[in-house]
This record gives structure tokens, sequence and C-alpha cells, in this order.
């Protein structure tokens, strides 16, 4: 399960597109990772125009990351948004999963993460442990077009001894905004080909978005398949969310979710409905929140016509306003589980331990999170550099990532490439025409393909036109 790093998200989005809400399943955490990463990664890399709100722009990331998963259990979509809403300055660089075998933690799989100029986000690697070690399982390369928005995701999975193509999604902008997300699957049975799967479109109204419409590839174009429409508050808050399905000449109303909110605009009922010829009730969760605005409970019901049944509730204690414990009941009272939270002096979540209760509290797994500060990378004040310069990494020693700043005086070819001592090319970092300006670039000592390379000294070197500079730097683990 991946930690939340740089994020802000709206909570209720994860809604999005929920096509028809009845009894939930139970919870699954594998489910809730998988949405909450996806919701991560479009919150810290999509680019959208000045007008578009942080609360809009999580509406964007949700709405992809639901899209591409499509998750529709709306306790887990629920769950997953709360969990969403932590923040952080900081980047993650790996987290590790352990299981409790009774007496001590084994490995389970640990997924690292890479960052690159920009600390925009270029892969991240998830590996099993297996036997006595780490064996490659899965792993998501992020590309970005030259304004630094990220415009493909690939998805590829290790076959025997290589990465292999599995899934990809392209993203399309328009006037600033993400328009459209394309969901493409590898096919090797025709020739190893990017084949269509669906794609959604984005409308915006007043800075707002305004719907989602998801269409399937079918044979030689793309067909209607659903559709959210979104309503808001005077405030902007988001207030309703309309699930509708395509019926080959119209959209048919299916579901929606209606959250009512308090005066701070936090909600504290979120009431789902579905559509067959009437409104009737399907499920609802109720919040409710401390003096600082934490929220302390939240209750799960679902209807039974003609009356409301508990299905669950989580209790939450925080400390300093962080959340450091929440314990999951059943309807009948009985605790079923729990997960402690415990934070570095940053603040970043560095250990997630989750126990059963069975007469006392058992471990059953645990997350380890490491982060790392982000590093600046505009640090173009507005003025030219009157000279080019290439200035010494920081910091060095390293572990695991340092910076490399470098200032060009006139707009230039710019390639700057790490070497081993004996001469071999390691990895190229940055490659491309660049203006005049500073900047700054990162190394995460791993090569070309993504691999961890040894400890021990490296050599970084620029050519920026006519300039050409190398200098040293140590990796320490």
């Amino acid at each position: 399960m991946k930690k939340m790093a740089m994020v802000t998200v709206l909570s209720a989005c994860l809604l999005s597109l929920l096509l028809a809400a009845g009894v939930t399943q139970a919870k699954d955490l594998d489910k809730q990772a998988e949405l909450l990463d996806r919701t991560l990664l479009y919150e810290r890399t999509l680019t959208v125009s000045e007008g578009i709100s942080s609360e809009q722009r999580s509406l964007l990331a949700v709405t992809m990351a639901s899209t591409e998963t499509q998750i529709t259990d709306p306790e887990v979509l629920y769950d997953a948004y709360r969990k969403a809403m932590e923040f952080t300055t900081y980047l993650l660089m790996s987290d590790t999963g352990y299981t409790w075998n009774g007496l001590s933690w084994d490995n389970q799989s640990r997924t690292t993460y890479v960052y690159g100029s920009g600390n925009r986000e270029s892969s991240e690697t998830e590996q099993l442990w297996i036997g006595a070690t780490w064996v490659n399982s899965s792993r998501n390369l992020f590309s970005y077009d030259g304004s630094g928005r990220m415009d493909t995701s690939t998805s590829q999975d290790w076959v025997s001894t290589d990465w292999v193509n599995a899934n990809r999604s392209i993203l399309v902008y328009s006037g600033g905004n993400l328009y459209q997300m394309i969901f493409q699957e590898w096919r090797d049975s025709v020739g190893g080909v990017w084949v269509n799967n669906f794609r959604t479109t984005l409308t915006y109204s007043s800075g707002r978005v305004d719907s989602s419409v998801m269409e399937m590839w079918d044979v030689d174009a793309f067909v209607n398949t659903s559709k959210t429409t979104y309503g808001y508050d005077g405030g902007g808050h988001l207030t309703q969310l309309l699930s509708q399905i395509w019926t080959g000449d119209d959209w048919y109303d299916m579901s929606r979710i209606t959250y009512y909110l308090d005066s701070s605009g936090r909600d504290t009922l979120a009431l789902s409905e579905a559509y067959a010829g009437i409104w009737s009730n399907s499920s609802k969760t109720q919040s409710a929140y401390d003096g600082e605005g934490n929220e302390t409970l939240s209750v799960f019901w679902t209807w039974t016509n003609p009356t409301w049944t508990k299905v669950s509730a989580d209790t939450m204690k925080y400390q300093t306003s962080q959340l450091i414990e929440s314990v999951y009941y059943t309807v009948s009272g009985n605790i079923l589980n729990r997960t402690q939270y415990t934070y570095d002096a940053n603040g970043n979540g560095i250990l997630d331990l989750h126990q059963m209760f069975s007469g006392t509290w058992l471990n059953t797994s645990k997350e380890v999170y490491v982060f790392q500060a982000a590093l600046a990378v505009e640090v173009d004040n507005g003025r030219v550099p009157s000279v080019f310069k290439l200035s010494q990494n920081y910091p060095n020693p390293f572990n695991p990532i340092t910076a490399i700043r470098y200032s060009l005086h006139r707009p230039s070819q710019v390639s700057i490439t790490v070497f081993n001592v004996l001469g071999q090319e390691v990895k190229t970092l940055e490659s491309g025409m660049q203006s005049a300006g500073t900047y700054e670039t990162t190394w995460d000592g791993t090569n070309q393909a993504g691999q961890e390379v040894a400890s021990g000294i490296y050599f970084y070197r620029i050519k920026a036109g006519e300039n050409i500079e190398t200098r040293k730097m140590v990796l320490l683990k």
C-alpha cells in the first residue's frame, strides 16, 4: 500500500464513477491502495489553468483515478477519499509492506519511486519478496510534455527477465486543462500494438468540472457508456454526483450521491440513491468531527426497506491534529481491526501498523514509508545569468537523491550525463534545448534502466553548446 505525498484531495470526488450503490463488499485494502495510488499520482502531476481551484484540481485527479481503476464500491471509495486528505511537501521514496508471522516481521512487498527534473515522478517499481530476495513485479513509467504536464502513464509487468507492456493512459489537454484520458491495452497477439480500451472526456463550466463521460472502444469507434454530472453549492463545494448510463439513444439515470454539509463545508451525511423509475435509498455514511475539524466517527448504513441498517463504523483518534489511530467495528459493536499511525518530525506518515482484535490486539501487517525533502526546481528568478556555470551537487555525499544546479547564459542544447569511475555512461539526466536561466536536475542513484547502482564515486558532465564541464560526486548507502 502506498502513502500520500504532496497531496490535497477533495474526498467526496472518489465516488465520481459509481454506477449502482448497493450493499457494499467487505473492506479491501488492496482496492483502497490501488485507488489512492492513482489519485495521488494524478494530484502530483496534473497541470491545470490558473482559473481552476485546488478543489477542482483534486476532482480531476480522483476522476481519472476512478476511471482508470474501475472501482465502484461506494464504501471503498468513501474510505479512500478520507485518507487522501493528508498533505506533505516531501517526496515519497519507498514504501515497504511486511506481514506478521507470529514471532517477527516478514518482507512482503516494496515500491520505490524515482523523480526526475522538476520533482516529477518518472517511475515507480513494485517488487515482491520471494525466497530470500526482492523480485520485480510491476512498474509504472511516466512521461511529460514540454510544459511539464504528464502526457503518458505506462504500466509494465515483469515477465521472466524483462519488462513487458501491460496498459497505458494518454492524457490530452485543451486550454490549459485536462480534457481527455485515453486508456489502452498492449496486445502481443496482434503484433505488439496498443489497442484502445476506453476514454474519459471532461467538460468545464465557470472554472469547474461539469461532467465526465466514459466511452468504451467498440471495433473501430468509441461508444458512450457512462456519464457523471457534478453539482455544487454557492461556495463551490461538491454537493451531488449524478451517474448515468447510455441506453443507445439517451442517458438513463442510475444512481446519485448527495452530500449534506455543515457550516464549515464538511460533509456530515453522504446519501446514495439508486434509480429504477423512482429514486430510492441505497446506503449512507454519517460523519462527526471534533472542534478542530478532524473526523472522529464514520458510520455506514444500508437501506432495507423501510428501515436503515447499520453495517459498520470507524472511530478516529488524533494527536496535535494528526491521525494516530482508526478502529473498525461491525454492526454488533465487535471490534475487527485497527490501524495505528506514526509520523516523523516533518509530519510525514512513516509507519502504518495493522492489528486484528481477538481478545487482545494481534499484529497482522505494517507499511513503512521513507520520504525525502522535495528539491526546488524553479531557481531562475527572472535574471539571465551572465556566465555558464555548473555547481557542485548537493548533498554530497548523498543517499538516495542529490540535486545538480547549473546556469545557462544563452539558449543551449543541454545534456547532463552520469558516468562511473571506468568512464561508462550510467544515466542521462537531461537532454534537450533549454532557454537561458538557472536550473536544477536530480539523480536518484539509478541507471538508465531504473536499477540501483553501487555505492562509490561517480561523475556528472554537462554539455551546453560549446561549454563542457565535469564534477565528482559520492553515493553512500
